[in-house]
């Protein structure tokens, strides 16, 4: 039996990475595996298609919180039980509730599988005493995680870099690096010189500290070049800062949509530009790429790698006048379809949800 536990629900405000990766992971697992997924939500909420009618899925949800250390600690109470029924058992765990899960091996054998997919560990690897609670004030649930991500027997990393970070902190070499997957997405229908001017997206959660969009946004405020808009989908805690201060109708805000609802969207864009201070994987990069559009971003977690070598992909320093010198030089000569296409089949045969999910199975 499959358990797979995740404190933040399948449906939130802040859907973003995480929740892709964990509806993806499911619809592998389910392929040929009984599972039981435990996550903060009600039984009304309405599922992803990828989940809807599966007859070997059972959801035990919890009550919602937006206290992530509350939600890990009702996740882990629901789990224990359902860990207890079952004489062969396998745990599957992204976040907190893992490591009051791998306390329960005490009293009961069982075998867990955790994947580590958060941006980043910053802070953790501070010596002194103030810095320290400081960080754990900050991020709780994340030292949580980790406390149990050690004790785990299968350890598995998102990318590269949170990996090296990982084991430095804990200590540990036992993490293996096994990226995400990009499933099929609808390839956009239009490339080259379809329209006058440069349309733009921006998808990600809409927090600056981790995403700092507006050296990207200011870039068109003052752009001495013609462009058409922006679409800009997302949301989080700087939502209202972003749509006050551009107020401009090129400026489009959508909140958050799943990626299935903007190929129509997709297709009538040039450039998907995605800033990002810090990430262990960004995945929006890969899904953008696999749907045939370019993409500009900077040089974080393992995208110059994996990434940077295609022709539709450029890797720049988050500055205006970064941004302002490629957008000028893009304008003047657009992407092919080749070009785009080369790209996104790369990405389909390089990057498999199921080799991720097979390696957390077995």
């Amino acid at each position: 039996m499959l358990i797979v536990t995740y404190e933040h629900g399948l449906i939130s405000k802040s859907f973003g990475g995480g929740q892709r990766i964990l509806i993806e992971l499911l619809t592998e697992f389910l392929k040929n595996s009984d599972v039981i997924l435990i996550t903060q939500g009600h039984k009304d909420d309405k599922l992803p298609l990828q989940l809807c009618d599966i007859r070997n899925l059972k959801i035990k949800y919890v009550k919602r919180s937006e206290n992530a250390v509350l939600s890990g600690i009702r996740v882990f109470l629901a789990a224990v039980p359902e860990i207890f029924k079952y004489t062969d058992v396998r745990v599957i765990s992204f976040t907190s509730e893992l490591f009051w899960i791998s306390s329960l091996r005490v009293f009961k054998k069982f075998t867990i599988s955790a994947y580590l997919a958060a941006p980043d560990l910053n802070g953790f690897e501070q010596k002194s005493v103030v810095s320290r609670l400081k960080i754990l004030r900050k991020r709780l649930e994340l030292y949580l995680f980790l406390k149990g991500f050690k004790r785990s027997n299968k350890k598995v990393a998102i990318g590269n870099q949170i990996r090296t970070q990982a084991q430095s902190i804990l200590k540990i070499n036992d993490i293996k690096t096994i990226f995400p997957g990009v499933r099929d997405l609808k390839l956009k229908n239009r490339y080259g010189l379809q329209s006058k001017h440069l349309s733009f997206i921006y998808i990600g959660r809409l927090e600056l500290n981790q995403k700092p969009l507006t050296e990207f946004l200011d870039c068109l405020s003052t752009a001495d070049f013609n462009w058409k808009m922006v679409h800009i989908i997302g949301d989080g805690p700087d939502y209202n800062y972003l749509r006050n201060k551009y107020k401009s109708n090129k400026f489009l805000f959508h909140g958050s949509l799943p990626i299935d609802a903007i190929s129509h969207i997709i297709d009538d864009c040039d450039l998907a530009v995605l800033p990002s201070k810090n990430e262990s994987f960004m995945l929006t990069a890969y899904e953008m790429v696999k749907m045939g559009l370019p993409v500009v971003c900077n040089d974080v977690a393992d995208l110059s790698s994996n990434l940077g070598h295609l022709s539709t992909v450029s890797i720049i320093p988050n500055k205006k006048s970064e941004y302002l010198n490629l957008f000028k030089k893009i304008d003047k000569k657009r992407y092919t379809s080749k070009e785009c296409l080369t790209s996104a089949r790369y990405v389909s045969k390089n990057f498999s949800w199921a080799k991720l999910a097979q390696t957390l199975k077995d």
